[in-house]
């Protein structure tokens, strides 16, 4: 028997269209998000400049397999360490769960960002994602927010992949709205800070690159979303202070929050100009396959 609450796709082989499978994925996540709401607060006409941000720290993760029909609901650390081929890949990649916390940038239609809000009604918004330019093309990502309060919401999250379906629930999003600063824990972050605060590097050079990323994380922490610039390091992003350091593990955790990889610093240095040390095989990966057009 289904769980309450638990969406149940049925889809003709691998091709399905991806035009019907997004409304097909924004009707059952909808449905699902009405599960267990005890108090609603208007949706938001339009979130235009807002940030929204989602918490996984609670959240729960169900992968189908659509040939074989089996599915199973997890927590996110249980997801997070998923060792399971295939379905780790899909964990990682697309629903993107190694970092805790999302941000999404909201820009209208016309604009070509990535994440467009629109309100569905009552107290539901829909958060549309161009899977094209987050560079999974062949993906389809739908996020229903169910307002509570004017800037916090519970989410549910769609996602479509090839032979996949992951869906997600018990997210929790706050709404940094333009112009505002929200603190957001974010457990992941303030580990990765702890540790690059106990890291001691050889050379002036590589603790120069080590104060400004930290102080571009902290700010990150206070609900800053991942492409600010540090303007003392000359436009230079977390992500290019990151490649610097040949931290791999920020790096992944940076694309994850929507770290530009294409970003240039006031010199014109790109990330990909910044990689080096130990780790500079295994960056440059991740960066490719984050790059545009790949």
């Amino acid at each position: 028997m289904p769980l309450r609450g638990e969406i149940r796709l049925h889809c003709g082989g691998s091709g399905v269209k991806l035009r019907g499978m997004k409304k097909l994925l924004s009707v059952c996540v909808l449905s699902m998000s009405a599960v267990g709401v005890s108090e609603a607060e208007p949706a938001p006409a339009q979130l235009k400049g807002a940030v929204v941000v989602l918490d996984y720290t609670h959240a729960e993760f169900c992968t189908e397999v659509l040939d074989a029909g089996t599915s199973g609901w997890v927590g996110y650390e249980q997801a997070r360490r998923s060792k399971n081929g295939a379905a780790e890949a899909f964990n990682t990649t697309v629903l993107g769960i190694k970092a805790s916390r999302r941000l999404l940038p909201i820009s209208s239609p016309g604009e070509g960002g990535i994440y467009t809000y629109t309100c569905k009604g009552g107290d539901t918004g829909e958060i549309d994602v161009n899977m094209w330019k987050a560079h999974q093309a062949d993906a389809v990502r739908v996020v229903t927010l169910r307002f509570d309060s004017p800037t916090t919401a519970t989410a549910t999250e769609g996602v479509y992949h090839g032979n996949y379906i992951g869906t997600i629930r018990n997210i929790r999003a706050s709404i940094q709205l333009p112009g505002a600063s929200a603190s957001v824990p974010d457990s992941e972050l303030s580990r990765l800070i702890a540790e690059l605060e106990a890291q001691k590097y050889p050379t002036a050079m590589e603790s120069r690159y080590q104060q400004r990323l930290l102080a571009l994380l902290r700010r990150m922490a206070a609900g800053e979303p991942a492409t600010i610039t540090d303007a003392e390091g000359k436009g230079s992003t977390a992500l290019h202070c990151a490649c610097e350091l040949s931290h791999v593990e920020l790096v992944q955790w940076l694309v994850n929050q929507g770290a530009d990889v294409n970003a240039r610093t006031a010199s014109g240095a790109s990330v990909h100009d910044c990689v080096c040390g130990k780790n500079a095989k295994a960056i440059r990966h991740i960066l490719r396959k984050f790059s545009a057009g790949k």
